[in-house]
């Protein structure tokens, strides 16, 4: 990444990707690309979405208009993610469980604040915007989980996220619906649990409550892709299925697949990169796929079991 974008443009990537430009006193950057072109050629057009399809992240650089990066430890890959698009009407099953929404508050000014509504393991929507401070963001945030019946409502609290907190307790929380504070830096959950089928305790795989609720996510993509493009046995209540219709769609996968495992010589944890080391290659913060993280990051109040059947694709 060159010293230009790095000083230009990775400053104001969330204005930029939200809409369409920056502009101040001195400065105007917009967003251009080969589709503002009305004379670009059918062959590259061609070209763009057969490489769309075999290499999502050199599409990114090529096409997609963003710096050239290195994303070999990118935890979720591009074919999980499209396999998870409408993956409950792939493998016939419905959604069932609780209702969460996960919110990301706006970490610094030019940041954008974000939500998602998940029902089980069907996420319905993912939304960021920039407008609003602190407070007006969270009261959207609460409003949407409301209209969604959510039943809680996990927050990141750290830094921004302190204002929710006030927020619920100043009586800004209505009846039913369930604060819960995610402290990215925090211990894991069930320390002394085994990591799913592993033989390693939670305290023994994970640096964080972060990269254990992203190890967690990434999962069950993984189980998704398996399922969908294996015909490999999954309980559904394991897996994740994407609302194919909802309007950010591309943009959260973007997200996802630039979230990269951090390796640090002696350390066996796992680990995953923090917002600030994002930010400093220039990528912004993953808003949108840290409140889908977050959706997770509660105890299921369903009791709802799946019956075990055969999974068949449906394409």
């Amino acid at each position: 990444m060159d010293a230009t974008y790095q000083q230009w443009v990775a400053p104001y990537l969330e204005t930029i990707k939200e809409q369409g430009y920056y502009e101040d006193d001195e400065l105007y950057v917009a967003l251009v690309n080969y589709d503002d072109n009305p004379f670009f050629p059918k062959e590259l057009r061609d070209h763009s979405n057969r490489l769309k399809r075999e290499n999502f992240k050199k599409w990114l650089h090529v096409y997609g208009g963003e710096p050239n990066m290195s994303y070999l430890d990118s935890i979720i890959e591009p074919e999980w993610f499209d396999a998870a698009v409408n993956a409950h009407q792939k493998l016939g099953f419905e959604p069932r469980g609780e209702r969460v929404c996960g919110f990301d508050p706006a970490d610094t000014g030019r940041d954008a604040k974000a939500r998602t509504l998940r029902y089980g393991v069907y996420i319905d929507d993912c939304f960021s915007w920039l407008d609003g401070d602190i407070t007006d963001a969270t009261q959207r945030a609460v409003d949407d989980a409301l209209g969604f019946g959510a039943a809680d409502f996990v927050y990141d609290n750290v830094g921004n996220g302190a204002s929710v907190k006030t927020f619920a307790t100043m009586g800004g929380r209505p009846a039913g619906l369930s604060f819960v504070g995610f402290g990215a830096g925090d211990g894991v959950d069930d320390p002394d649990s085994q990591y799913l089928d592993s033989e390693r305790l939670n305290k023994d795989m994970f640096r964080n409550k972060r990269a254990q609720y992203w190890w967690l996510l990434r999962d069950r993509f993984f189980r998704t892709f398996e399922a969908v493009d294996k015909g490999r046995y999954h309980d559904p209540l394991t897996l994740i299925s994407i609302n194919g219709d909802m309007p950010k769609l591309a943009e959260l996968k973007s997200e996802l697949v630039k979230v990269q495992r951090k390796r640090t010589a002696g350390v066996r944890l796992v680990q995953i990169e923090s917002k600030d080391e994002m930010r400093k290659r220039g990528i912004p913060s993953p808003n949108l796929a840290d409140s889908l993280m977050m959706s997770f990051a509660v105890q299921p109040k369903s009791d709802f079991k799946y019956q075990r059947r055969p999974v068949g694709r449906r394409r």
